[in-house]
C-alpha cells in the first residue's frame, strides 16, 4: 500500500518485473555501498531487491517506474570498461593537469609529488 501511494497508484497497478543480469554487471548495478540501487529506488520510487545467486533483479512499481528502472539496468549492462595503457609522461601530464583544475576551481591545497 505504502509503495503504490508512493507511485500514485492503486495497489492493483502494482507488478513485480525481473531482470536478468551478467554477474560481472552486478557490482556496477549495486554500487559502492548500494549506491546505484538507493538512486534508482529515489529516481523511480520502485522497490528493487537484487539476488546475487540467480543473478536477478527483482524491481517491484507500477509499469512507468518499472521501465524506468530497466531502462537504467540495460543501460549499464551494455556499457563496457576499458582500460587504457599510457605512457609515463602523458599520465604525469594528465595527473598535473587534473590536480591544477582541482587547485584552481575548487581551492583544495594538493601536496604535489615528484614521481
Amino acid at each position: 500500500m505504502e509503495l503504490a501511494e508512493r507511485l500514485g497508484c492503486s495497489s492493483e497497478d502494482l507488478i513485480t518485473h525481473k531482470v536478468d543480469c551478467p554477474e560481472d554487471k552486478l557490482g556496477k548495478i549495486i554500487g559502492k555501498n548500494g549506491i546505484n540501487i538507493k538512486q534508482l529506488e529515489d529516481k523511480s520510487g520502485c522497490i528493487i531487491d537484487v539476488d546475487k545467486i540467480q543473478h536477478q533483479i527483482h524491481i517491484q512499481g507500477n509499469d512507468i517506474a518499472i521501465m524506468t528502472v530497466v531502462n537504467e539496468i540495460e543501460t549499464i549492462i551494455r556499457s563496457k570498461t576499458e582500460e587504457i595503457v599510457i605512457d609515463l609522461p602523458t599520465y604525469t601530464y594528465l595527473t598535473c593537469k587534473v590536480r591544477l583544475y582541482h587547485f584552481i576551481n575548487r581551492r583544495v591545497f594538493l601536496n604535489f609529488r615528484k614521481v
